[in-house]
């Protein structure tokens, strides 16, 4: 706002307007004179508007190692994951923006939330053995994932003056809208055995198998 606008009234109370003006700028969308008015961005600040984002990350690895000879071992890893994140965003109807909206539409309320879930698993049994020439290497590895993810976003309009953002006191949905809930799952799960066979370092087999 322009500094020289002035930001109180001489008693201390916080004007709606910094100016008001009728009949001095045409309209070009409809060839008419038109006024403007210059609102005190001091008067939406001083009612309780909301704009907050919550998140939490919960994070778990484990790792284990277990070889009860020197030709075997065995091992296993695990990773789990969650996420959620909410967001809430209210605008009260005393809000200038709302000056020109049907009363039952003033303010707006909006709740964000997401959240992601996920879990890993991969184990592996291992064998090596060398006799006389003779190198056999056994791998067997397997693993299993999950991956969750959930999204509900939802609005509503109209709420009395004085309202602190609960939705249960708005009067209805926008205008075609409704809210939007999404759901989605993949899982994945693999296996794999690879065998190496090797004679006095010169010949070579291989079988893999997945």
């Amino acid at each position: 706002a322009n500094p020289y606008y002035r930001k109180y009234n001489v008693d201390g109370s916080i004007p709606k307007y910094l100016e008001q003006s009728m009949g001095n700028i045409i309209d070009r969308n409809t060839l008419r004179v038109a006024g403007y008015d210059v609102f005190n961005p001091l008067f939406d600040a001083q009612f309780n508007s909301i704009n907050n984002t919550v998140n939490y990350q919960i994070q778990n690895q484990l790792s284990l190692i277990y070889s009860p000879s020197n030709e075997w071992r065995f091992s296993a890893a695990g990773n789990v994951t969650k996420n959620t994140s909410s967001g809430k965003n209210f605008a009260p109807p005393e809000l200038t923006r709302f000056d020109a909206v049907d009363i039952f539409r003033k303010g707006v309320y909006t709740r964000n939330t997401t959240g992601s879930n996920s879990f890993q698993l991969n184990v592996q049994a291992a064998y090596a053995k060398v006799i006389n020439k003779n190198r056999i290497n056994v791998n067997l590895q397997g693993e299993l994932q999950h991956i969750g993810n959930n999204r509900e976003v939802y609005s509503t309009v109209g709420f009395p003056a004085g309202s602190n953002g609960n939705p249960v006191f708005s009067f209805g949905y926008p205008t075609s809208g409704k809210p939007a809930y999404a759901n989605a799952v993949s899982r994945r799960n693999n296996l794999l055995l690879a065998i190496n066979y090797a004679f006095n370092d010169t010949y070579f087999a291989d079988i893999n198998g997945r």
